[in-house]
């Protein structure tokens, strides 16, 4: 392989993969070889117990001359996330919805080629782990042990796989041939970009189908040339002294601040070679037996490093002597871009930035080719072992915590919406991923962009026929509302809206707690009713229902507690008074219900009764309750999400913790979600409702927060973080017009990701004044919201 130094090369006759044994899932190679490699997810963080798993499968007896490279790839190819992204929406109308979505996908897949925002120099890529196992074998075909042997091992492998957390999908033909095309194949015109399935023809070997007809391999002095892409390869000189599990975490970038790290594509390869042991071990106890001769010796003066190299063999063989493998190993580099500008500043931010990781990296010269070959998966060649001079001994202990097994979070797995972490990892969130309930709060100071992001929030579940409300105190969803064809109801004290919550009732037994609590809240604004209370209320409201069933009304329950022989009953009674017809709030409960929800969009805006904090908080709650008997009349398969913006304020005031308890585990049954909005997570504890709503809530949306709020959070114990986590959650900032971030907390995962969008999205999503009145001055004059938008746009000079 060294002899491959200068030249033009078809890449076919450089890389080993032949062919693929369905039967036996082994890859066959040249020179003797046959392997196994997994496609893995990496992990988002370390738990100390990976280490231990991996350790446990690597120091079986290995067949001599056998390697494991692990591959650390951040790749342009987004293809099957936007394609799962896409086919989420396969039945969207046209519209501007469907505009909005098809502008995302082209923005995203735009951003794997140019940062996607001004700001960051963030790329959008997806990150994987590929774990190749190459093993030696006698001839070129395997024997039905040698076969059995590797079957075994592959086994073990993605059995311990699992358990770490990587989700292993196993290489085959087809994916060997996406992966590797990801890798060699990049730019605006790789084929894989046309996102339909890769397909290996049976008629050629896989090293050749590998590499798009117009591209070719150019070796250079410090770089290789693929087509119009350009590569450089840096190898590790000098390793970390001591290096602890999880370290390897920060390879692609800063995880506490996010701004700095490799931006351009790359793809971090660490190779563990296993000799056959007693032969290697001699080597090494012959070469320590010379290195503490000399470390005691008059050389030692002239050559002060090898004191440290006694150290370093010291520390080797302590492990060695307590039975750990004896292995050679080596770490590269490889970073790609688009330009001979942009291949060299990749690099030096490489090398600089791997500095403070304590790691000394060096480009290569002269022997780029051979250097990359061996850092691709199934590119391990034994020959460059000795020839290349990159490879280090160590024990498998001291190699594990370099593997580069660890990338950002890529979130809860369905595409409903999709978010950018700091390092550029592709991020898939869905509320609906989880296996307790579907609520969420959101927690973010003024001005970090909670509007904008609830904004998305509805676009994304709209496009995929969710349907969804709003209650909110503000007018903040005015414009999204008419851009949908969306119904916003406007509650004023002029407004002929009736909202008579009886006749929505389908299971008196079911609701009973909903309506007592509705009730509660109509009679008792500030001071819970006492139980003897609560108690009669329960009795008359049933006797009244039993009597005229979803007839009655606000009337009927006051006369019938009037006439209880108990005064603390009657004064139920008498303070129901507000709410009846002769009250005045009588006209929104006594009646005919006539709020329907038959728009799959529904604002109900409740500004206008923002000086009747008392009414204002019972139509909130009567909402709540109505969207919930519309979600048990909807569709089990449609999803449905209800949004409590502003109007969050309301619940803290009374005895409604039970209602919103009740309320918000019911909404899972209906296949709904409720997302409660508020400034701060300490708002939320501040009161026996808010803290119902958290306990139920099995999401949480954190974006910007005031340093002491989140000493406050930490004090209290009120997230379940570690003091990491709290730097991690203190450092979430918004960057107007360019990304605001959030930091997700799941019961599967957590992490940081920015929602970053186009221009035509930006201005449909923003609460901004001035962009509200430049897109309303279109609109006033009978354009629609999108031509609106794009008119705005031009007269701003912004690309669409």
């Amino acid at each position: 392989m060294t002899s491959y130094v200068q030249g033009n090369f078809p890449l076919g006759q450089l890389l080993s993969v032949t062919s693929f044994d369905e039967q036996s899932k082994l890859f066959i190679l040249d020179d003797n070889q046959i392997a196994f490699s997994f496609l893995c997810r990496p992990l988002s963080g370390s738990d100390g117990k990976e280490g231990e798993q991996l350790k446990s499968v690597l120091k079986q007896a290995w067949p001599a001359n056998s390697s494991i490279n692990f591959c650390l790839f951040a790749s342009q190819n987004i293809n099957n996330p936007i394609n799962a992204m896409l086919r989420l929406r396969s039945n969207t109308d046209e519209g501007v919805i469907k505009q909005a979505i098809n502008n995302r996908s082209s923005y995203l897949f735009k951003g794997t080629l140019d940062p996607i925002d001004d700001y960051s120099g963030i790329k959008v890529r997806d990150v994987h782990c590929i774990i190749t196992v190459v093993m030696s074998i006698a001839n070129v075909e395997p024997t039905e042990q040698e076969t059995q042997v590797a079957s075994e091992i592959r086994s073990q492998f993605d059995s311990v796989f699992k358990s770490i957390g990587f989700a292993p999908i196993a290489l085959g033909r087809n994916l060997y041939l996406e992966v590797m095309a990801s890798i060699l194949n990049q730019g605006e015109e790789a084929s894989w970009r046309d996102r339909n399935e890769i397909e290996a023809d049976d008629d050629k070997p896989l090293k050749v189908q590998v590499l798009d007809y117009d591209r070719t391999l150019i070796p250079k002095k410090d770089h290789l040339q693929i087509g119009d892409t350009l590569v450089k390869c840096l190898s590790v000189k000098k390793f970390p002294r001591r290096t602890l599990q999880g370290a390897a975490g920060w390879y692609l970038g800063d995880l506490l601040t996010g701004a700095s790290g490799i931006r351009e594509n790359c793809l971090i390869s660490f190779t563990i070679y296993f000799p056959e042991q007693q032969g290697f071990k001699d080597k090494l106890g012959a070469k320590r037996q010379w290195v503490n001769n000399q470390a005691y010796g008059p050389l030692l003066k002239f050559v002060p490093k090898l004191g440290a190299k006694k150290q370093g063999m010291d520390a080797l063989f302590k492990e060695l002597d307590e039975g750990e493998s004896a292995v050679r190993c080596n770490m590269t580099m490889v970073v790609f871009a688009s330009s001979r500008e942009r291949l060299i500043r990749a690099a030096a931010e490489a090398r600089n930035y791997m500095s403070i990781r304590q790691f000394t990296f060096m480009e290569d010269r002269y022997f780029v080719l051979p250097i990359f070959l061996n850092a691709l998966p199934f590119g391990a060649d034994l020959k460059a072992i000795e020839e290349l001079y990159r490879f280090k001994s160590m024990a498998i202990t001291q190699a594990l915590p370099l593997v580069p097994i660890y990338a950002d979070w890529k979130g809860t797995g369905t595409y409903t919406m999709q978010f950018v972490s700091r390092n550029g990892q592709l991020m898939s969130y869905c509320l609906f991923d989880s296996d307790t309930n579907y609520n969420a709060t959101v927690a973010a100071q003024s001005g970090s962009g909670k509007s904008f992001l609830t904004n998305y929030l509805i676009t994304a579940y709209r496009s995929i026929g969710a349907q969804v409300w709003v209650i909110d105190v503000g007018r903040s969803y005015l414009k999204l509302a008419k851009a949908f064809d969306g119904d916003f109801v406007e509650f004023t004290q002029d407004s002929q809206i009736c909202l008579n919550p009886f006749e929505l009732v389908q299971d008196y037994s079911e609701e009973e707690d909903v309506l007592i609590g509705l009730l509660s809240a109509m009679a008792a604004p500030t001071a819970p009713l006492l139980d003897l209370q609560i108690a009669g209320l329960r009795k008359h409201t049933h006797d009244v229902f039993e009597a005229l069933g979803g007839e009655m009304v606000v009337d009927d329950v006051e006369k019938s507690l009037l006439s209880d022989e108990d005064p603390r009953v009657q004064d139920i009674g008498k303070q129901l008074y507000p709410f009846t017809r002769a009250g005045m709030y009588g006209k929104f409960f006594n009646g005919k219900n006539n709020v329907d929800f038959k728009n799959p969009f529904t604002v109900l805006e409740l500004e206008e009764l923002k000086g009747r904090k008392h009414l204002q908080q019972v139509v909130l709650l009567q909402l709540i309750y109505q969207i919930q008997q519309a979600m048990f009349l909807g569709s089990r398969d449609q999803k449905k999400i209800v949004i409590i913006d502003e109007a969050w304020s309301l619940l803290t005031e009374g005895d409604v913790a039970k209602f919103i308890e009740h309320g918000y585990r019911r909404f899972r049954k209906y296949n709904g979600s409720a997302i409660t909005i508020t400034q701060s997570v300490n708002d939320l504890y501040a009161n026996p409702t808010g803290r119902a709503i958290v306990e139920n809530s099995a999401h949480q949306f954190l974006l910007g927060q005031k340093a002491s709020a989140i000493d406050l959070i930490q004090q209290e114990k009120r997230l379940s973080l570690t003091e990491g986590g709290f730097k991690l959650l203190k450092s979430v900032h918004t960057v107007r017009g360019q990304y605001s971030e959030i930091f997700f907390s799941t019961e599967t995962g957590s992490g940081i990701g920015r929602l970053t969008v186009d221009n035509f999205s930006k201005l449909l999503y923003s609460t901004f004044p001035k962009d509200v009145e430049d897109i309303g001055r279109y609109t006033n004059q009978g354009v629609g919201t999108a031509d609106a938008i794009h008119k705005v746009m031009a007269d701003r000079g912004l690309a669409a």
